[in-house]
């Protein structure tokens, strides 16, 4: 019996062996889960290019922090992806509204999405680039780390919202040109 009045510690269970991986591998890593990150995603996706969706947050996490029962000031069909149908019963939809379509339309293109993942840098040059990401709990994700986050391929995409995090949000690699467009890496 373990004597709880001195440091005596006692293990109730197996420690995990967290064993290292080797990187992952994709043609196009899109940072961002928003709907402009999503739609490129699909997009290449449909030319048949292995995607990968990183994104801080959830699922469009700027839409998720909306308030509850916000209209949007557009039209469901301006808000459409991939060519599914945003249907309503109002002229405008909702923030929930929103949420599920777009939950639904990453489900019916099997998205590779990594939620909860930050990215803290971006390295490359044409033709090829690497990140690094932490989880939740701030663990680094790359190369040195204990799990996939490491992630390279030929094209990065960044789709970073205006709202969570506008521009690079000091990625180094990321550059002031990086916000809004699909770039190179450098």
């Amino acid at each position: 019996m373990p004597n709880f009045f001195t440091a005596e510690v006692t293990e109730t269970l197996p420690k995990a062996k967290l064993q290292p991986q080797p990187e992952m591998r994709t043609d196009v890593l899109v940072i961002g889960a928003g709907p402009t990150g999503l739609a490129c995603a699909i997009e290449a996706q449909k030319l048949g290019l292995k995607v990968i969706v990183v994104d801080k947050g959830c699922l469009v996490n700027s839409l998720f922090h909306y308030p509850a029962g916000m209209l949007f000031f557009t039209t469901p069909e301006l808000l459409e992806i991939g060519e599914i149908p945003f249907t309503t019963a109002n002229q405008k939809p909702t923030r929930e509204e929103a949420l599920e379509y777009y939950r639904k339309v990453s489900e019916h293109y099997q998205l590779d999405i990594r939620q909860y993942e930050w990215v803290k840098t971006v390295m490359g040059e044409d033709g090829g680039f690497s990140i690094t990401a932490t989880d939740r709990a701030g663990r680094v994700r790359g190369p040195a780390g204990y799990r996939a986050g490491w992630v390279s391929g030929q094209l990065g995409v960044g789709s970073a919202g205006c709202r969570g995090q506008p521009g690079a949000g000091g990625v180094p690699g990321a550059g002031p040109g990086w916000r809004g467009r699909a770039v190179r890496p450098r």
